[in-house]
């Protein structure tokens, strides 16, 4: 039986970047988008529409009403100029649902409809009601984010590693089984352009880079530049390790206060001449990352599969796999491998410029041999 190199070599995620996509997978799913729609309609139907009804059975206006401020702080100013914003904000999500079967994606208008709210005063509701409701748009807004950072059709990602990390963390408790996926090498994507498919993409050539998710309806969201690690960012990853890295506040703090990117930090880890060791991530991931234009593959999810791994496995630290297009710069020195030529391996330099090949197998891309002997 003969079994092509390419074959072989048929790259995979790290459990890492597993987790990314499944995470970008449900945020930007239906049932997600539905998920926020009910939150919404429940604050509407279920706690504002009966605690405007009650406040108006009330009279309550009858001692809101200022001869200097007027109707400012009264319910029937709220309910005339606040509500109509909550109710086209619901609208506007079943608007959302009913594109999702044309492949269209986009932002939430969350953080544009409570933006407006907060200009209308709630004087007119006591203490425990207007803590309730801050408590319930708090609720909203921090759900609705994971959304809206995965559909924000921005210039660059709002998905970083830092960023992923953070969201995992929730994620975990609700998602404790990873799908299964696999990497979609005749799907590709370039940066700056919409692709073909809609879906989760990752890095050809960085392991490091964050993925992304990307859709082809309403004008389509183009593949952004990949959002990687920086050299501080490197230098982290290095010294502090990638199941440490963002967790371990010893080892951050470490880093933040001794390496040779000290100075940089220090007005955020020492703000106000007081000493905060539970800055030290934030000020580091502040430095950490790059925008980088790339090529990307398509990851498909395995609908009903998933990777049960050993809790061991799962968090294992994750093999960083560098990859180097023929004709472009090498970023780290070692043995590559290529399915585009006879002698499929060899030892490539930093900086050096890596081989390109015209091949029957297609573009020419030096993979990272895990081996390294």
């Amino acid at each position: 039986m003969n079994i092509s190199v390419s074959n072989l070599h048929q790259p995979k995620l790290t459990t890492w970047q597993q987790k990314q996509a499944a995470m970008l997978y449900h945020f930007a799913s239906l049932d997600y988008l539905k998920g926020l729609h009910g939150m919404v309609s429940n604050l509407v139907n279920g706690f504002i529409d009966p605690l405007l009804s009650a406040a108006k059975q009330q009279g309550r206006d009858s001692v809101l009403v200022d001869p200097r401020w007027g109707t400012r702080n009264t319910v029937a100013n709220w309910s005339n100029n606040a509500w109509p914003f909550l109710k086209d904000f619901q609208a506007s999500l079943v608007k959302d649902m009913s594109g999702r079967a044309l492949e269209r994606y986009e932002k939430s208008g969350t953080n544009d409809c409570f933006r407006a709210i907060a200009e209308y005063s709630t004087q007119w509701a006591t203490v425990e009601e207007e803590a309730a409701f801050e408590r319930i748009v708090r609720e909203i807004s921090d759900y609705a984010i994971m959304l809206d950072q995965t559909l924000d059709d921005y210039y660059d990602s709002r998905w970083s590693d830092f960023g992923f990390h953070h969201a995992y963390t929730k994620f975990v408790l609700e998602h404790p089984r990873l799908p299964r996926f696999r990497i979609r090498t005749d799907v590709t994507g370039e940066s700056g352009k919409t692709p073909g498919r809609t879906g989760v993409y990752v890095s050809q050539d960085d392991s490091n880079a964050s993925l992304q998710f990307a859709w082809v309806g309403n004008g389509g969201g183009k593949l952004r530049p990949s959002k990687t690690f920086s050299e501080i960012g490197l230098d982290a990853l290095r010294k502090i390790g990638r199941k440490d890295l963002w967790i371990d506040e010893e080892k951050m703090f470490e880093f933040a206060t001794k390496s040779k990117w000290a100075k940089l930090f220090e007005p955020t880890v020492y703000m106000l001449g007081e000493e905060h060791r539970d800055f030290a991530a934030l000020a580091i991931a502040d430095e950490a990352f790059v925008d980088r234009p790339c090529n990307w593959y398509f990851v498909e999810m395995m609908e009903g599969e998933f990777d049960d791994a050993t809790p061991d496995e799962m968090n294992a630290e994750p093999m960083m796999l560098e990859k180097v297009l023929g004709g472009e710069i090498c970023r780290t020195s070692g043995f590559y491998f290529t399915p585009a030529h006879a002698n499929p391996r060899r030892h490539l330099t930093q900086g050096e410029r890596a081989p390109n090949f015209d091949s029957e197998y297609g573009k020419t891309i030096w993979q990272w041999d895990p081996t390294q002997t």
